[in-house]
């Protein structure tokens, strides 16, 4: 009878004290070794999750993991850019609206359908254009398994004297690729109070990041507020009356989290 086993699992192995009685010990190890493998083959456990925060592009190789049998693939969007505000003149108000939040999408793959190789993406938050309205965010993807499509971006509510508004920008029409997805939420409206103030719309939210804060001014002007991370809009720039143009505020970057299991 091996007096021996190991730490983790509890395998036997024979010791120096051990009679030599090779015909048990291998039934012994064998038994143990199918005890274990009947643990595995009833689910999975959780082994480790590769985080992908560096904005570009990325290559996840399957043979650096060699005791994953699945993987859970999160993919957050990045999120839009707020609308800028022109150059106002005595007596005008300006303000952009709010860009909205990138979409979240999630997929469970078995590593035998993955290839050797899959090039993740993260895309970089859309930023403002300076006047105009906000860029759009670019989508974050594993690969064609799992794909989160980016925010869009808020426009600009023209230089007046008189009271106005400008919708936000709307969530991504693009559908994302996965088992389940959410949708990022659209960005604030923008208000123009005629030539006492105005009013910038505040980003929209992803389901991994905050929208940036929408804000107001009588006089003077703001940029907006960068949204947060990950995938949140940005807000749209204020502007009181005599100012310069301004860019809205830029969007939060994406991201891409490969959860593996055993």
């Amino acid at each position: 009878m091996p007096s021996g086993s190991t730490s983790k699992y509890g395998w036997p192995y024979l010791t120096s004290d051990d009679e030599p009685d090779l015909p048990l010990a291998t039934r012994e190890l064998a038994e143990a070794i199918e005890e274990e493998v009947g643990r595995l083959d009833a689910g999975y456990r959780y082994l480790e999750t590769i985080r992908y925060t560096s904005t570009g592009s990325h290559t996840f190789v399957k043979a650096d993991h060699p005791l994953a049998r699945a993987a859970r693939i999160e993919c957050q969007g990045s999120g839009g850019a707020g609308g800028g505000t022109p150059a106002t003149a005595a007596g005008q108000t300006a303000a952009g609206s709010g860009g909205s939040g990138g979409d979240w999408a999630t997929a469970w793959v078995p590593m035998s359908s993955l290839a050797a190789s899959v090039t993740v993406t993260v895309p970089a938050g859309a930023t403002g254009v300076l006047g105009g309205s906000g860029g759009n965010a670019s989508a974050a993807a594993f690969g064609t398994v799992c794909s989160a499509p980016g925010g869009l971006g808020g426009v600009a509510l023209g230089a007046a004297g008189t009271p106005g508004a400008a919708n936000g920008a709307p969530a991504s029409a693009t559908v994302p690729t996965g088992d389940w997805y959410v949708k990022g939420q659209g960005g604030g409206s923008a208000a123009r109070l005629g030539a006492t103030g105005a009013i910038s719309g505040q980003g929209g939210s992803s389901r991994m990041g905050g929208g940036g804060r929408g804000n107001g001014v009588v006089t003077g002007n703001n940029t907006g507020i960068q949204g947060g991370l990950y995938g949140g809009g940005g807000s749209g720039a204020v502007a009181g009356p005599s100012t310069a143009q301004q860019m809205g505020a830029g969007g939060g970057q994406g991201l891409v989290l490969v959860h593996l299991y055993g």
